[in-house]
């Protein structure tokens, strides 16, 4: 699971028409413990940014065109500036982890009750089919995750990760691949990335 996790972050990415002049990320954090800053982490340019935690309250703004728009990214937190993503990365063995994945659409509010990997978000359809896919790559129910999500820019991305997988020694799980591209729209199918995919799946 770690390993499609860790494709997809590189290979997700996700275009949309601006409709605002600023692209906002706003949270609340029901226990602060001892941190004090709130981190974002772009996955395609590598780049992170901070801010401060107010009381229990932070917000990110940036002005549009913003390259992290609809773009997959992480989020943590710090007792200070300086921590870094892969810091956060970190593994350790029976702990949660210490960072959430999302994509950043505009208005997207996060409420971290718990564990910062549990946290809910409350943003468009592209955080919905990025939770489902998570889901999917817990239950394994590859066939049901496409043919709920036809139209999803991330159903592509996902069926690449997967074909990549194919035939790994620890990768094992039963994929039909072809149902699951039957399973796409056909604008999906007909797209540029959709019919470099056909090829990938059939073979020609």
């Amino acid at each position: 699971m770690k390993r499609i996790l860790l494709m997809i972050g590189f290979l997700a990415a996700f275009n949309a028409f601006a409709q605002t002049d600023s692209l906002e990320l706003t949270g609340h954090i029901e226990f602060t413990a001892n941190n004090k800053y709130v981190f974002i982490y772009d996955l395609n340019s590598k780049k992170q940014y901070f801010q401060p935690i107010n009381g229990k309250d932070f917000a990110f703004a940036f002005k549009k065109p913003c390259e992290m728009e609809n773009k997959q990214i992480a989020i943590f937190l710090g007792p200070d500036s300086t921590k870094t993503y892969e810091e956060a990365k970190k593994i350790y063995a029976f702990l949660p982890k210490s960072y959430r994945m999302l994509i950043f659409e505009n208005n997207t509010t996060i409420n971290i009750a718990d564990e910062i990997d549990s946290a809910q978000v409350r943003a468009g359809h592209l955080n919905i089919d990025l939770d489902d896919m998570n889901a999917t790559i817990r239950n394994k129910k590859y066939l049901e995750f496409f043919s709920a999500h036809p139209d999803a820019t991330i159903a592509i991305t996902f069926l690449k990760v997967l074909l990549k997988l194919r035939g790994h020694r620890m990768f094992n799980e039963r994929v039909d691949y072809e149902k699951c591209f039957s399973a796409l729209s056909n604008t999906l199918q007909q797209s540029s990335e959709g019919k470099e995919l056909k090829i990938l799946v059939y073979g020609k």
